[in-house]
């Protein structure tokens, strides 16, 4: 995770949420990175996808989406990425970063 080097923040209302799913479906924020790991708090399946959002009001930042999966987190089963059902998601949170976390 990001340690206050990322800049950006939450998500302002649900209409920049709804924004941001039209620049994906349109193919003007597109995934760049995903990693699944084990949620510490309860041991269940987070993946993080990092997208480059390009609509020029937001220069090119990183939006990254923390998809919480109600899942129990298995190393094996994350190293073969295999496919999480819709119904197992618990929580969907975004961010802005203006820094990408391998930078």
């Amino acid at each position: 995770m990001m340690k206050n080097r990322g800049g950006g923040g939450p998500f302002r209302d649900y209409q920049e949420c709804v924004d941001f799913i039209k620049r994906v479906r349109k193919g003007e924020a597109s995934a760049k990175y995903l990693k699944e790991y084990c949620y510490k708090r309860n041991g269940t399946v987070l993946r993080e996808v990092w997208f480059l959002d390009k609509a020029p009001q937001y220069n090119k930042q990183w939006v990254v989406v923390f998809i919480h999966y109600a899942d129990i987190y298995r190393q094996d089963r994350a190293e073969r990425r295999e496919r999480q059902l819709v119904s197992s998601i618990r929580q969907v949170n975004l961010r802005r970063c203006t820094v990408h976390r391998t930078e």
